[in-house]
């Protein structure tokens, strides 16, 4: 069973790849989705069938527009992990009433000048945003 935000975020770590720890941008939200909840997404829809995390992970934030993405959804009872491939953000939708929090400095993302600025979020409130500095 994952009993805190801080499990999940370390059974994300081992899920994502080389590639993705290296230049992706992770999102996550920090309350669990209900069981039952159909989470609607531009392009996307997932049916969350157990209490889940739920978390995006932008594999090109400095692109624009349809790019490889995925949503990563990890079930509390049993740590059952699901990836689903998506083209789409979020565009700053709530999750089962709360937001998504920019995890990027949780999986040591390194930034080359230049590059994106992800501000990470100071609450559970905040806005996650677009990779692109803003």
């Amino acid at each position: 069973m994952i009993n805190s935000f801080e499990a999940f975020v370390l059974i994300l770590q081992m899920q994502l790849t080389a590639a993705e720890k290296a230049t992706s941008v992770a999102y996550a939200v920090e309350t669990p989705v209900a069981a039952g909840t159909q989470l609607q997404f531009p392009g996307t829809v997932i049916d969350v069938a157990a209490e889940a995390y739920v978390a995006f992970i932008d594999r090109q934030p400095t692109a624009n527009w349809g790019h490889p993405a995925r949503y990563v959804v990890v079930s509390r009872d049993r740590g059952e992990v699901r990836s689903i491939e998506a083209r789409l953000p979020p565009f700053q939708q709530t999750v089962g009433g709360a937001l998504a929090r920019d995890l990027s400095g949780a999986f040591g993302t390194r930034r080359r000048r230049g590059g994106p600025t992800v501000t990470p979020a100071a609450s559970r409130t905040a806005r996650p945003r677009h990779s692109r500095s803003l």
